[in-house]
């Protein structure tokens, strides 16, 4: 529903990935490429504790933003 509502109407996600953290877990800047259709929306749901999250852009010289 939420893809539809995004413009999404036929996403049909193909790939799922869960991370479980411990309290002061660190982790750099990355990407996870387990996708078969970059095109599609990724969905990242975050529980727990509270975090600092980055995102780059589109190419390794964009600045990321906290």
């Amino acid at each position: 529903m939420a893809a539809a509502i995004s413009g999404f109407e036929n996403f049909a996600p193909d790939a799922c990935l869960i991370n479980c953290y411990q309290i002061g877990a660190k982790m750099g800047l990355h990407q996870d490429k387990d996708e078969q259709d970059f095109t599609q929306p990724i969905v990242s749901v975050s529980l727990g504790i509270s975090a600092v999250f980055q995102m780059g852009g589109l190419a390794r010289s964009d600045k990321a933003l906290k």
